[in-house]
């Protein structure tokens, strides 16, 4: 039965009537019943009247009123056939009938229905009645005629409750934005369409349910679809005769996707199915139709959200490793290329220009990288300012080298922005499939290493090889080594001594960090360093560097009270503000005074963050350390900078010292930094002395301090203890020369502080 065919018939009233009404007519008809009726049909029939009207009230209970008027014409009729079966008079038993079904039909329905049925019929009984004024016997005989027309009309209320049914379900299925359905299993042929059908497609329900759906979907799902068919045939197919599964529940499938609607638009809908057994012992498929547009549309939304990058739009570290993958997946004797682009400056930029700036150059860098898709090649930003690209099709690595630079040629262009424009450049690593290859786990190891190597190296782009993966996979299992090395003091201070060129004397030490690994014997910083961050150790780390340093320094003082202990500190403890209450701590705890304390930085470490890096320094200085800048004329720090610093010291890099004999350049650079220390009354200390001639060209020149492998290499704690001891034994005036290097830089730290 279609949905524009179901029973409706609209009601005068809003609210269901009283169950007085519904009664009204049965219990007026009861007492004359049983006193009229004789002494066994009049009880039984007055029973079976009251009965009747229980079980009306019950059944009828939660029927909305539009039905209840059904209810009391065929209701009034059947109190009608009681009257006349209970009551020996016609006459009497009619006129009762009549009076029985105006009172249902007024207290009852009131509708114009119930009161024209109610009055008709008690008319027409009461002409019937006089007309006929027969014998009781005639009653009886006619009320057994009548028997067949009590199954009748009963059958017609039970059809009026279930008339109700529908229509509810109806009412759930309009309201639900659903289509209920039932078609033949074996031909797939429409039987019934009830629900939303015209609201969701717009097609009228015998239209649409003729329609061929394998038109109706759209091309994208057809395969879909038609495999979601087949699965009602087999489902079908592979049932027992009762149409139940192995399991013992009815098949079902499921399917979603777009369809046709009337307009021509498409609707995202959800399509459900079970096989039942239908009344003529045929396999039916009974289904529902939801409407998903909205959901599917959320979803859509929430899984966009989910792989690509809100500011850009590109995909995201997720979308690109499926992307990926199903590249590996799909090659066959070429090799997928994997690229990551960091971004050159681009810190400076947000800290310089804003964030603002920063994110309208990042969009537009990525609007160039988004044209390259054309060409196969799949980009997402996978970072602040880092975007990865990956492509298959490589038939070597040369290939992958050319996207490469085609990529940083895009990097290296200036992109002009609303008031201003920017060409930052950028750095990138490249990982290359291997054959056996199927996710990209072990290339994102791989293209990160190669990005790491080409920035230390200062090159554009570094290709990943075996020999980076067997570095990056050490690298991280040192990362989780550094917590047990800083507590079981793997982790050591060796110390290089420093000499006073002119008298040889040793005037101190600078503490160089070593890793005494139970596994790969000494480390040197250049291979843990830059891990120590990554291990997240970073603040116990130089905690314990300050504390072995500062140990030592009171160790060295009981034989040289004047010399000085350096160890280098940095950047990132001077922004923390945490190591000067490091510094004081230990000081206090060794009993040792600040100006045996040297406190090297570099360059770089001084030239960023200038209001938190200054007042820390200040602070040392104020102590009473002495404040060093290593591998100077290396950085990018200027001499106004420098000036803001209490620098007490300049040390001289290793890279010009080695020149000054065999390079114009490096020996001028020297000569400049000398002569620069002394007009700025600041000490001055050449690293890496490792020949007689670049010493004595320093002594020529006036350099006052210096170490180098000349004199000696880092050694372990107690070697450069015998060796202090040793050259005090050995220069009877080395401790003089030493407490007199020192306070004249004392004296020129108080010269520059007044």
């Amino acid at each position: 039965m279609g949905a524009e065919n179901l029973w409706h018939r609209p009601s005068m009233r809003d609210s269901a009537p009283p169950i007085s009404g519904r009664v009204a007519g049965t219990l007026a008809a009861v007492p004359f019943v049983a006193f009229y009726g004789g002494p066994v049909v009049g009880p039984l029939v007055a029973v079976a009247l009251v009965m009747i009207a229980i079980a009306l009230v019950v059944a009828t209970k939660n029927v909305p009123p539009r039905r209840i008027t059904d209810v009391h014409l065929w209701y009034g009729l059947l109190v009608e056939i009681f009257c006349v079966i209970g009551l020996p008079n016609l006459w009497a038993a009619f006129c009762l009938a009549a009076a029985s079904t105006i009172t249902a039909g007024v207290f009852g329905t009131r509708s114009r229905s119930g009161l024209l049925v109610g009055i008709g019929g008690g008319v027409v009984m009461s002409a019937v009645g006089w007309y006929h004024d027969v014998d009781h016997w005639l009653a009886v005989s006619f009320a057994l005629l009548l028997v067949p027309l009590i199954a009748f009309t009963t059958s017609q209320i039970l059809d009026v409750l279930r008339g109700y049914e529908d229509t509810a379900l109806e009412e759930l299925t309009r309201s639900s934005q659903a289509i209920i359905w039932e078609a033949d299993a074996t031909t797939a042929e429409m039987r019934t369409v009830a629900g939303s059908v015209r609201t969701l497609t717009g097609y009228h329900p015998a239209d649409w349910a003729r329609l061929n759906w394998d038109e109706l979907v759209h091309p994208d799902d057809r395969e879909g679809f038609r495999s979601f068919a087949v699965d009602v045939v087999d489902a079908v197919n592979t049932v027992g005769s009762d149409h139940r599964s192995a399991a013992g529940h009815p098949p079902r499938g499921r399917w979603e996707g777009r369809i046709s609607t009337a307009d021509g638009s498409w609707i995202y809908v959800r399509e459900t199915f079970q096989i039942h057994t239908a009344e003529d012992g045929l396999p039916v498929a009974r289904g529902i139709t939801l409407d998903i547009d909205e959901l599917h549309a959320a979803n859509q939304l929430a899984i966009h959200k989910a792989t690509h990058d809100e500011l850009t739009g590109l995909p995201n570290r997720v979308l690109l490793t499926d992307l990926a993958t199903g590249m590996l997946a799909g090659r066959r004797n070429d090799h997928v290329a994997l690229i990551l682009v960091d971004v050159n400056r681009f810190t400076e930029v947000n800290e310089t220009l804003g964030h603002a700036i920063g994110d309208r150059y990042l969009v537009a860098l990525a609007r160039r990288f988004a044209a390259l898709r054309k060409d196969g090649v799949e980009v997402a930003r996978v970072g602040s300012d880092e975007f990865a690209f990956v492509a298959a099709g490589c038939a070597s690595a040369d290939d992958a080298v050319a996207l490469t630079e085609r990529i940083l040629g895009l990097c290296s262009e200036e992109v002009a922005l609303t008031d201003t424009s920017l060409r930052l450049g950028a750095t990138a690593g490249i990982a290359v499939s291997k054959p056996e290859e199927t996710d990209i786990v072990d290339m994102n190891r791989r293209v990160d290493s190669a990005l790491n190597t080409a920035k230390k190296r200062k090159k554009p782009w570094h290709i990943a090889g075996i020999e980076d993966l067997d570095k990056a996979r050490r690298r991280l299992s040192l990362a989780a080594q550094v917590p047990v090395a800083i507590q079981t003091g793997q982790l050591e201070l060796w110390y290089q001594p420093k000499h006073n060129l002119a008298s040889g004397a040793v005037i101190g030490f600078e503490g160089l960090i070593r890793w005494r690994h139970p596994e790969h014997g000494i480390l040197s910083p250049f291979e843990f360093l830059d891990i120590i961050e990554l291990s997240g150790q970073s603040q116990a780390f130089d905690r314990h560097v300050v504390e072995s340093a500062i140990r030592f320094a009171a160790d060295c003082r009981r034989v040289a009270p004047k010399s000085r202990i350096a160890v280098n500190v940095p950047g990132r403890a001077l922004r923390s503000g945490g190591i000067v209450d490091v510094v004081m701590e230990n000081l206090a705890m060794w009993d040792l005074p600040a100006s045996n304390l040297v406190v090297e930085l570099t360059e770089d470490a001084i030239s960023e963050d200038l209001e938190t890096v200054v007042p820390a320094l200040q602070h040392l200085a104020d102590l009473g350390c002495h404040i060093s800048i290593d591998d100077f004329g290396t950085g990018d720090s200027s001499l106004i900078r420098l000036r803001r610093f209490p620098v007490g010291e300049l040390k001289i890099d290793r890279s010009f010292v080695s020149g000054i004999t065999t390079s114009p350049s490096d020996a001028a650079i020297v000569e400049w930094t000398l002569e620069l220390a002394q007009a700025m009354g600041l000490n001055c200390v050449a690293e890496g002395i490792e020949k007689p001639e670049e010493l004595a060209y320093l002594i020529e020149h006036g350099c006052p301090e210096g170490q180098g492998y000349l004199f000696s290499k880092p050694v372990p704690p107690d070697e450069a203890f015998d060796y202090l001891v040793k050259s005090m034994g050995e220069n009877a005036s080395a401790g003089d020369s030493v407490g007199a290097s020192v306070e004249s830089q004392d004296l020129d730290r108080a010269d520059r502080s007044t």
